[in-house]
Protein backbone atom coordinates (compact mmCIF):
# COMPACT_ATOMS: atom_id res chain seq x y z
CA UNK A 1 0.00 0.00 0.00
CA UNK A 2 1.46 3.39 -0.92
CA UNK A 3 1.99 5.57 2.13
CA UNK A 4 0.62 9.07 2.40
CA UNK A 5 4.12 10.42 1.76
CA UNK A 6 4.56 8.29 -1.36
CA UNK A 7 1.21 9.33 -2.77
CA UNK A 8 1.96 12.96 -1.99
CA UNK A 9 5.05 12.90 -4.21
CA UNK A 10 2.83 12.00 -7.14
CA UNK A 11 0.37 14.85 -6.74
CA UNK A 12 0.36 18.59 -6.52
CA UNK A 13 -0.45 20.20 -3.19
CA UNK A 14 -2.54 23.31 -2.85
CA UNK A 15 -1.61 25.86 -0.20
CA UNK A 16 -3.58 29.06 0.06
CA UNK A 17 -3.82 31.65 2.79
CA UNK A 18 -6.92 30.99 4.85
CA UNK A 19 -7.39 27.52 3.33
CA UNK A 20 -6.45 24.02 4.28
CA UNK A 21 -3.69 22.20 2.48
CA UNK A 22 -5.40 20.04 -0.11
CA UNK A 23 -3.67 17.20 -1.95
CA UNK A 24 -5.08 16.42 -5.37
CA UNK A 25 -5.57 12.77 -4.39
CA UNK A 26 -8.81 12.75 -2.41
CA UNK A 27 -7.81 9.46 -0.73
CA UNK A 28 -5.13 11.27 1.27
CA UNK A 29 -7.69 13.58 2.88
CA UNK A 30 -9.89 10.68 3.93
CA UNK A 31 -7.02 8.54 5.23
CA UNK A 32 -5.63 11.33 7.39
CA UNK A 33 -8.76 11.06 9.52
CA UNK A 34 -8.19 7.37 10.32
CA UNK A 35 -4.59 6.59 9.41
CA UNK A 36 -3.91 3.95 12.09
CA UNK A 37 -7.14 2.06 11.45
CA UNK A 38 -6.66 2.23 7.70
CA UNK A 39 -3.12 0.87 7.92
CA UNK A 40 -4.23 -1.99 10.17
CA UNK A 41 -7.20 -2.86 7.95
CA UNK A 42 -4.91 -2.93 4.93
CA UNK A 43 -2.48 -5.31 6.65
CA UNK A 44 -5.32 -7.65 7.64
CA UNK A 45 -6.81 -7.71 4.15
CA UNK A 46 -3.37 -8.15 2.59
CA UNK A 47 -2.75 -11.21 4.78
CA UNK A 48 -6.19 -12.70 4.12
CA UNK A 49 -5.85 -12.08 0.37
CA UNK A 50 -2.78 -14.33 0.32
CA UNK A 51 -4.60 -17.17 2.06
CA UNK A 52 -8.03 -16.75 0.44
CA UNK A 53 -7.11 -15.62 -3.07
CA UNK A 54 -9.09 -12.38 -2.81
CA UNK A 55 -8.12 -8.79 -3.70
CA UNK A 56 -9.61 -6.84 -0.82
CA UNK A 57 -6.41 -4.93 -0.02
CA UNK A 58 -6.43 -3.55 -3.55
CA UNK A 59 -10.11 -2.75 -3.23
CA UNK A 60 -9.43 -0.92 0.05
CA UNK A 61 -6.56 1.04 -1.51
CA UNK A 62 -8.88 2.25 -4.30
CA UNK A 63 -11.50 3.57 -1.85
CA UNK A 64 -12.21 7.24 -2.73
CA UNK A 65 -9.92 7.05 -5.77
CA UNK A 66 -12.55 8.67 -8.01
CA UNK A 67 -13.87 11.96 -6.69
CA UNK A 68 -15.97 14.73 -8.23
CA UNK A 69 -17.31 18.05 -7.06
CA UNK A 70 -21.06 18.00 -7.52
CA UNK A 71 -23.57 20.82 -7.19
CA UNK A 72 -27.13 20.61 -5.92
CA UNK A 73 -29.32 21.93 -8.70
CA UNK A 74 -31.64 23.83 -6.36
CA UNK A 75 -29.43 25.10 -3.53
CA UNK A 76 -26.12 25.47 -5.37
CA UNK A 77 -24.33 23.74 -2.46
CA UNK A 78 -21.29 21.62 -3.26
CA UNK A 79 -20.23 18.19 -2.04
CA UNK A 80 -17.58 15.70 -3.06
CA UNK A 81 -18.97 12.47 -4.48
CA UNK A 82 -16.52 9.59 -4.43
CA UNK A 83 -16.44 5.83 -4.80
CA UNK A 84 -16.67 3.67 -1.70
CA UNK A 85 -15.14 0.20 -1.40
CA UNK A 86 -17.89 -0.89 1.03
CA UNK A 87 -15.57 -3.30 2.80
CA UNK A 88 -16.65 -4.05 6.36
CA UNK A 89 -13.30 -3.06 7.87
CA UNK A 90 -12.64 0.04 5.78
CA UNK A 91 -12.59 2.88 8.35
CA UNK A 92 -13.52 5.45 5.70
CA UNK A 93 -16.65 3.58 4.63
CA UNK A 94 -17.41 2.71 8.27
CA UNK A 95 -17.52 6.38 9.17
CA UNK A 96 -19.82 7.11 6.25
CA UNK A 97 -22.12 4.23 7.28
CA UNK A 98 -22.22 5.56 10.82
CA UNK A 99 -23.71 8.86 9.61
CA UNK A 100 -26.60 7.05 7.92
CA UNK A 101 -27.16 4.77 10.92
CA UNK A 102 -27.14 7.70 13.37
CA UNK A 103 -29.79 9.49 11.34
CA UNK A 104 -32.04 6.42 11.18
CA UNK A 105 -31.62 5.43 14.84
CA UNK A 106 -32.18 8.96 16.11
CA UNK A 107 -35.39 9.22 14.11
CA UNK A 108 -36.63 6.01 15.74
CA UNK A 109 -35.65 6.98 19.29
CA UNK A 110 -37.29 10.39 19.00
CA UNK A 111 -40.58 8.65 18.26
CA UNK A 112 -40.49 6.78 21.59
CA UNK A 113 -41.77 8.01 24.92
CA UNK A 114 -38.89 6.30 26.68
CA UNK A 115 -35.93 4.19 25.60
CA UNK A 116 -33.45 2.12 27.57
CA UNK A 117 -29.94 0.91 26.79
CA UNK A 118 -29.42 -2.76 27.62
CA UNK A 119 -26.08 -4.62 27.45
CA UNK A 120 -25.71 -8.42 27.56
CA UNK A 121 -22.37 -10.17 27.96
CA UNK A 122 -20.50 -13.12 29.42
CA UNK A 123 -17.82 -13.59 32.05
CA UNK A 124 -14.40 -13.58 30.38
CA UNK A 125 -13.39 -16.91 28.93
CA UNK A 126 -10.46 -18.66 27.24
CA UNK A 127 -12.77 -20.05 24.56
CA UNK A 128 -11.94 -19.08 20.95
CA UNK A 129 -13.61 -15.85 19.91
CA UNK A 130 -15.73 -17.43 17.19
CA UNK A 131 -17.20 -19.86 19.73
CA UNK A 132 -18.05 -17.02 22.09
CA UNK A 133 -19.72 -15.05 19.30
CA UNK A 134 -21.81 -18.03 18.14
CA UNK A 135 -22.92 -18.67 21.72
CA UNK A 136 -23.71 -15.02 22.45
CA UNK A 137 -25.83 -14.68 19.31
CA UNK A 138 -27.71 -17.91 20.08
CA UNK A 139 -28.43 -16.86 23.65
CA UNK A 140 -29.54 -13.40 22.56
CA UNK A 141 -32.13 -14.94 20.23
CA UNK A 142 -33.37 -17.17 23.06
CA UNK A 143 -33.42 -14.26 25.52
CA UNK A 144 -35.75 -12.23 23.28
CA UNK A 145 -38.21 -15.15 23.13
CA UNK A 146 -38.58 -15.48 26.90
CA UNK A 147 -42.19 -14.57 27.90
CA UNK A 148 -41.25 -11.88 30.43
CA UNK A 149 -38.85 -10.22 27.97
CA UNK A 150 -41.39 -10.34 25.14
CA UNK A 151 -43.98 -8.65 27.34
CA UNK A 152 -41.66 -5.86 28.44
CA UNK A 153 -39.62 -5.13 25.30
CA UNK A 154 -41.75 -4.12 22.32
CA UNK A 155 -38.78 -3.84 19.98
CA UNK A 156 -35.23 -2.68 19.66
CA UNK A 157 -32.04 -2.13 17.72
CA UNK A 158 -29.06 -4.29 18.67
CA UNK A 159 -25.40 -4.21 17.72
CA UNK A 160 -22.33 -6.27 18.49
CA UNK A 161 -19.06 -5.03 19.96
CA UNK A 162 -15.86 -6.82 20.91
CA UNK A 163 -12.84 -5.62 22.88
CA UNK A 164 -9.85 -7.11 24.59
CA UNK A 165 -10.07 -6.80 28.39
CA UNK A 166 -7.49 -4.47 29.88
CA UNK A 167 -7.42 -6.53 33.08
CA UNK A 168 -6.91 -10.12 31.91
CA UNK A 169 -6.33 -9.76 28.16
CA UNK A 170 -9.29 -12.00 27.28
CA UNK A 171 -11.96 -11.33 24.69
CA UNK A 172 -14.93 -9.29 25.83
CA UNK A 173 -17.79 -9.71 23.30
CA UNK A 174 -21.11 -8.10 24.12
CA UNK A 175 -24.41 -7.06 22.59
CA UNK A 176 -25.89 -3.60 23.14
CA UNK A 177 -29.60 -3.01 22.61
CA UNK A 178 -31.56 0.22 22.37
CA UNK A 179 -34.98 -0.90 23.59
CA UNK A 180 -38.54 0.28 23.31
CA UNK A 181 -39.44 -1.11 26.71
CA UNK A 182 -41.37 -0.80 29.92
CA UNK A 183 -39.60 -0.51 33.26
CA UNK A 184 -38.11 -3.77 34.49
CA UNK A 185 -35.72 -3.95 37.40
CA UNK A 186 -32.11 -4.72 36.59
CA UNK A 187 -32.21 -7.80 38.82
CA UNK A 188 -35.03 -9.26 36.72
CA UNK A 189 -33.08 -8.77 33.49
CA UNK A 190 -30.09 -10.40 35.17
CA UNK A 191 -32.15 -13.40 36.25
CA UNK A 192 -33.62 -13.80 32.77
CA UNK A 193 -30.17 -13.64 31.18
CA UNK A 194 -28.84 -16.24 33.60
CA UNK A 195 -31.83 -18.48 32.91
CA UNK A 196 -30.97 -18.22 29.20
CA UNK A 197 -27.20 -18.72 29.36
CA UNK A 198 -27.00 -20.98 32.46
CA UNK A 199 -23.69 -19.32 33.38
CA UNK A 200 -23.89 -15.53 33.08
CA UNK A 201 -25.98 -12.90 34.83
CA UNK A 202 -23.89 -9.97 33.57
CA UNK A 203 -26.15 -7.23 32.20
CA UNK A 204 -26.41 -3.46 32.34
CA UNK A 205 -29.55 -1.40 31.86
CA UNK A 206 -29.89 2.37 31.91
CA UNK A 207 -32.33 5.01 30.77
CA UNK A 208 -31.49 6.86 27.56
CA UNK A 209 -31.22 10.53 28.51
CA UNK A 210 -29.27 11.90 25.56
CA UNK A 211 -30.85 10.53 22.39
CA UNK A 212 -28.29 11.94 19.98
CA UNK A 213 -25.37 10.59 22.01
CA UNK A 214 -26.99 7.15 22.18
CA UNK A 215 -27.64 7.12 18.44
CA UNK A 216 -24.02 8.10 17.77
CA UNK A 217 -22.80 5.29 20.04
CA UNK A 218 -24.96 2.71 18.31
CA UNK A 219 -23.86 3.92 14.88
CA UNK A 220 -20.15 3.87 15.70
CA UNK A 221 -20.10 0.21 16.66
CA UNK A 222 -22.80 -0.96 14.27
CA UNK A 223 -20.57 0.35 11.49
CA UNK A 224 -17.31 -0.98 13.00
CA UNK A 225 -17.57 -3.46 15.89
CA UNK A 226 -13.92 -3.32 16.98
CA UNK A 227 -10.98 -0.93 16.93
CA UNK A 228 -8.24 -2.89 15.17
CA UNK A 229 -5.43 -0.49 16.08
CA UNK A 230 -5.97 -1.31 19.76
CA UNK A 231 -5.07 -4.97 19.16
CA UNK A 232 -2.20 -6.98 17.74
CA UNK A 233 -2.26 -8.02 14.08
CA UNK A 234 -2.84 -11.64 15.13
CA UNK A 235 -5.86 -10.54 17.17
CA UNK A 236 -7.08 -8.43 14.25
CA UNK A 237 -7.08 -11.47 12.00
CA UNK A 238 -8.97 -13.50 14.62
CA UNK A 239 -11.64 -10.78 14.96
CA UNK A 240 -12.09 -10.26 11.22
CA UNK A 241 -12.25 -14.01 10.58
CA UNK A 242 -14.62 -14.70 13.47
CA UNK A 243 -17.05 -12.00 12.31
CA UNK A 244 -16.93 -12.90 8.63
CA UNK A 245 -20.49 -13.40 7.41
CA UNK A 246 -21.97 -12.45 10.78
CA UNK A 247 -24.59 -9.77 11.21
CA UNK A 248 -23.23 -6.87 13.24
CA UNK A 249 -26.56 -5.24 14.04
CA UNK A 250 -30.26 -5.83 13.67
CA UNK A 251 -33.74 -4.74 14.67
CA UNK A 252 -37.05 -6.27 15.64
CA UNK A 253 -40.57 -5.43 16.77
CA UNK A 254 -41.36 -1.72 16.93
CA UNK A 255 -37.98 -0.93 15.32
CA UNK A 256 -38.52 -3.11 12.25
CA UNK A 257 -39.09 -0.09 9.99
CA UNK A 258 -35.93 1.72 11.09
CA UNK A 259 -33.75 2.04 7.96
CA UNK A 260 -30.36 1.13 9.40
CA UNK A 261 -29.24 -1.34 6.75
CA UNK A 262 -27.39 1.01 4.41
CA UNK A 263 -28.39 3.84 2.13
CA UNK A 264 -29.22 4.39 -1.50
CA UNK A 265 -28.19 7.51 -3.38
CA UNK A 266 -31.72 8.10 -4.63
CA UNK A 267 -31.25 11.82 -5.25
CA UNK A 268 -28.73 11.55 -8.11
CA UNK A 269 -31.06 13.52 -10.40
CA UNK A 270 -30.87 16.50 -7.99
CA UNK A 271 -27.11 16.85 -8.45
CA UNK A 272 -24.83 17.76 -11.35
CA UNK A 273 -21.10 17.36 -11.72
CA UNK A 274 -19.00 20.54 -11.94
CA UNK A 275 -15.49 19.08 -12.19
CA UNK A 276 -13.24 16.28 -11.01
CA UNK A 277 -11.66 16.84 -7.61
CA UNK A 278 -8.13 16.21 -8.90
CA UNK A 279 -8.50 18.44 -11.97
CA UNK A 280 -9.87 21.37 -9.95
CA UNK A 281 -7.14 21.14 -7.30
CA UNK A 282 -4.36 20.99 -9.89
CA UNK A 283 -5.67 24.09 -11.70
CA UNK A 284 -6.56 26.20 -8.68
CA UNK A 285 -3.89 28.81 -9.46
CA UNK A 286 -4.32 28.78 -13.22
CA UNK A 287 -8.08 28.78 -13.80
CA UNK A 288 -10.67 31.00 -12.11
CA UNK A 289 -13.36 28.36 -12.52
CA UNK A 290 -11.38 25.79 -10.55
CA UNK A 291 -10.62 28.40 -7.87
CA UNK A 292 -14.28 29.37 -7.65
CA UNK A 293 -15.38 25.75 -7.19
CA UNK A 294 -12.85 25.00 -4.44
CA UNK A 295 -13.38 28.28 -2.58
CA UNK A 296 -17.15 27.78 -2.68
CA UNK A 297 -16.80 24.22 -1.37
CA UNK A 298 -14.47 25.16 1.48
CA UNK A 299 -16.62 28.10 2.55
CA UNK A 300 -19.91 26.18 2.25
CA UNK A 301 -21.13 28.70 -0.27
CA UNK A 302 -23.46 28.46 -3.26
CA UNK A 303 -22.00 27.91 -6.73
CA UNK A 304 -23.69 29.61 -9.69
CA UNK A 305 -25.22 27.18 -12.18
CA UNK A 306 -22.96 28.31 -15.02
CA UNK A 307 -19.64 27.53 -13.26
CA UNK A 308 -18.06 24.17 -14.10
CA UNK A 309 -14.60 22.95 -15.08
CA UNK A 310 -14.04 19.82 -17.16
CA UNK A 311 -10.97 18.25 -18.71
CA UNK A 312 -10.72 18.35 -22.51
CA UNK A 313 -11.34 14.62 -22.95
CA UNK A 314 -14.08 14.44 -20.34
CA UNK A 315 -17.69 13.63 -21.16
CA UNK A 316 -19.23 17.11 -21.11
CA UNK A 317 -22.57 15.87 -19.76
CA UNK A 318 -23.16 17.29 -16.29
CA UNK A 319 -25.34 14.38 -15.19
CA UNK A 320 -23.97 11.86 -12.71
CA UNK A 321 -23.22 8.42 -14.13
CA UNK A 322 -21.51 5.25 -12.84
CA UNK A 323 -18.49 5.65 -15.15
CA UNK A 324 -17.41 8.69 -13.13
CA UNK A 325 -16.74 6.53 -10.08
CA UNK A 326 -15.98 3.05 -11.33
CA UNK A 327 -18.99 1.73 -9.41
CA UNK A 328 -22.77 2.02 -9.30
CA UNK A 329 -24.28 5.30 -8.11
CA UNK A 330 -25.58 3.46 -5.04
CA UNK A 331 -21.96 2.82 -4.02
CA UNK A 332 -20.87 6.45 -3.84
CA UNK A 333 -20.62 8.70 -0.82
CA UNK A 334 -21.44 12.41 -0.59
CA UNK A 335 -19.24 14.39 1.75
CA UNK A 336 -18.78 18.00 2.72
CA UNK A 337 -15.58 19.77 3.75
CA UNK A 338 -13.34 17.41 5.82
Amino acid sequence: MPSETEVSTQVHTLETSGHKTLPSDYRIIKRRQCSEEFERSYLVYDYLDLTEGTRRAEQLNDCRKFAWFIRHKTTGKLKVASNGCRLRWCPICSKARSYHITEAVLKWIEGLKVSRFLTLTYAHSDAPLHHQIESLYKHFRQFRKRPLIKRNIQGGIWFFQVKKSTTDGKWHPHIHILTDSKYLDKSIYSQEWFATTKNSSIIDIRLVRNKKKSADYVARYAARPATLSEMSLTENIEVVTALHGKRLFGKWGSAKDCQIGGHVFAEAADWQKVGSYKHCIEHYFTDNRAKKIIDTWQNDGELPENVYFFELDDNKSRELNPDMFGCSLDDIELEGVP
